[in-house]
């Protein structure tokens, strides 16, 4: 069957350090990922260049990570439990909640999180500061990185920034961070905007100390991709005065400059009442394969489309529907394939349940799993937060958070074909 569960080796974290990984196939509803106590949700998954796999999740008021080889083994040298990702909570500061995680392109990865300070009384409040830290492979900081990290943004920020901020590593080492800060200044909110930050492999920031504005107005998600060259493509959900709503994009150079029509370039093909997104990943060959969400009522439509980039002109772009209005329910992922393509998961209520199915897209626009895609984890029970990653083998990582209590997290593989 297309988009087959792989077969591989459980990934469970386990709170003995002393016992023995335990063999065994990747289970068809997916395998538990941490059997820690406490709070444990919103995985992140980060390919590592070698056919493995990081997984960085919430953790308390910090953060946790573990690396898997592409058996499923967890790599040598890294505790069962997973690897504090610092800067840890301390006196200082008490919480250091995750954003996203993308790789460095040296089997590593960047992780960008809001770091908290004295969190008085509602720590949901409290202003943090926005920070990207750079893991080696055998996850300590990298070389020249200090364990505090490197600040994105020199102002402090409302919490909820953090759910706008979404990155993705550059050509050359570094990492690409985009996000809308909110603001309030003089007991005021500042008008929403949209920043880019470039930060070098070395960890020092391109783009000024506060990034460079790309664009205003009210903004939704946001989606950066790179461009190879130095530079990325940014993609955005804004919404107008008419309450209606369309994914823009814009492609900044690697010195900050707008290279598209100032205002941003349509990937949508209409404005509706309805938006989710964008998502986006690079496919490959200098363009990018964004993922949106559009309708009048909900379930909206899930939609696709390649942009590919013209030079000294806005770009081309095909679109194309991947999922009917009436089966989307929530948490859309997205993950690049080496191939040119890309995974594309999403979420269906059945009854009290809750499944999770998966569709490959081929760099053409072809759904090659099926009309109805691929049934990833059709299991009893609720799940929410979906990550997804390259394999790099033209397949998928997926994780998601679940209601069974047999573990609080799952991942499993799908294969290419």
């Amino acid at each position: 069957m297309n988009g087959r569960i792989a077969p591989s080796i459980a990934i469970s974290i386990l709170l003995c350090l002393s016992a023995a990984p335990v063999r065994a196939a990747w289970l068809a509803d997916g395998n538990p990922v941490a059997t820690l106590t406490g709070d444990q949700e919103s995985p992140r998954l980060v390919p590592d260049e070698r056919g493995g796999v990081f997984v960085v999740w919430d953790h308390f008021a910090g953060m946790r990570a573990q690396r898997f080889g592409r058996d499923g083994d967890v790599w040598p040298g890294w505790p069962l439990v997973g690897a504090d990702v610092p800067p840890v909570p301390s006196p200082a500061h008490r919480l250091n909640w995750l954003g996203t995680a993308v790789p460095d392109g040296r089997s590593g990865l960047y992780v960008v999180s809001a770091l908290g300070g004295v969190c008085n009384g509602n720590c949901s409040f409290d202003p943090v500061r926005l920070i990207a830290q750079r893991l080696a492979p055998w996850g300590a900081p990298a070389p020249g990185w200090p364990a505090e990290g490197v600040p994105i943004d020199g102002r402090l920020v409302h919490p909820s920034t953090l759910q706008s901020v979404c990155a993705v590593g550059s050509a050359d080492g570094g990492v690409l961070v985009a996000w809308n800060p909110l603001e309030i200044v003089q007991g005021r909110p500042v008008p929403p905007r949209l920043l880019v930050q470039s930060i070098a492999a070395g960890g020092t920031p391109r783009w000024g100390a506060d990034g460079v504005e790309i664009a205003s107005g009210p903004l939704g998600a946001i989606a950066p991709v790179s461009d190879g060259h130095g530079g990325a493509f940014v993609f955005w959900c804004r919404t107008y005065a008419d309450t209606t709503a369309r994914v823009l994009g814009q492609h900044v150079s690697a010195d900050g400059r707008r290279l598209w029509n100032p205002a941003g370039v349509p990937i949508g093909s209409r404005r509706m009442p309805q938006v989710t997104g964008p998502l986006a990943v690079a496919d490959g060959r200098g363009g990018a394969i964004v993922e949106w969400q559009e309708g009048t009522g909900a379930p909206p439509e899930l939609r696709a489309a390649r942009v590919r980039d013209e030079p000294h002109r806005d770009p081309q772009v095909r679109e194309v529907l991947v999922v009917p209005a009436g089966e989307v329910q929530t948490s859309v992922g997205l993950c690049a394939t080496v191939d040119g393509g890309a995974v594309i998961g999403w979420m269906e209520r059945s009854g009290p349940d809750v499944h999770v199915f998966a569709q490959k897209l081929s760099h053409e626009g072809r759904l090659e799993w099926g009309p109805r895609g691929a049934t990833v984890c059709a299991a009893p029970g609720v799940r929410s937060r979906l990550a997804l990653a390259g394999d790099g083998r033209g397949g998928a990582f997926a994780a998601w958070d679940d209601s069974r209590d047999t573990g609080r997290l799952f991942a499993t593989r799908l294969a290419r074909d």
